[in-house]
């Protein structure tokens, strides 16, 4: 049912002891957080431009299913690039459909680093918590760092996102992918954009005004 060319492929399963094995397609460059922090490669901006794209476009196809799926850990480790550089968002075992919100009264879901402020704060999010997570992506992309890294611990991270906190933009970040970033961690879920919207957005923008 999830299957689209930006969402990791499920080969099968293997559930004979001593592990449950997943199988999936071969991804030869692994994940976006290991080829920016471990690798330290650096992409043309073509490529930064691309593999946002790509993204975008696999989150879209989640949200646009019946019922959407809300990822609930979308972050730089859960983004698999293959042989050719496109992306997989992989990781479901924190997904749920959407049906009005996602109730969770217990603890907040996902990583604090990529977790929207709403995920923190209240016990029902929606949609909008992904976009967040997709802003703080966008920003790894283009500034190859680990978001709030200055901060010592998960708590810090919390507090700071709840109080407006935001992974600083430089000067030299291009303006359309600035503006898209702030877009997407708007404290206010109603704010930000769909990911059909972010979508359309990225496929409009050339490399010209990435300059």
């Amino acid at each position: 049912e999830m299957d689209h060319p930006n969402l990791v492929f499920l080969i099968g399963t293997a559930d004979e002891p001593p592990k449950l094995c997943i199988v999936t397609e071969y991804c030869a460059h692994g994940s976006l957080f290991d080829v920016l922090q471990k690798q330290r490669i650096r992409f043309a901006p073509s490529l930064t431009l691309s593999i946002a794209t790509d993204i975008a476009r696999g989150m879209a196809a989640l949200h646009a299913m019946s019922p959407p799926v809300l990822h609930r850990d979308l972050k730089s480790l859960n983004v698999l690039l293959d042989d050719r550089w496109s992306a997989k968002i992989c990781d479901f075992g924190l997904s749920r459909f959407y049906l009005q919100s996602i109730q969770s009264n217990k603890s907040p879901i996902g990583t604090p680093q990529w977790m929207a402020p709403e995920v923190m704060q209240s016990p029902a999010y929606g949609l909008k918590a992904d976009v967040y997570s997709f802003g703080i992506v966008l920003w790894e992309l283009t500034h190859y760092a680990v978001p709030f890294a200055h901060l010592q611990n998960h708590f810090q991270v919390m507090l700071g996102v709840s109080k407006g906190e935001r992974p600083h933009i430089s000067r030299s970040t291009p303006k359309v992918l600035a503006a898209l970033m702030r877009a997407c961690w708007d404290g206010s879920p109603d704010a930000r954009p769909a990911f059909a919207d972010i979508l359309q957005l990225l496929e409009s923008v050339t490399v010209d005004d990435l300059s």
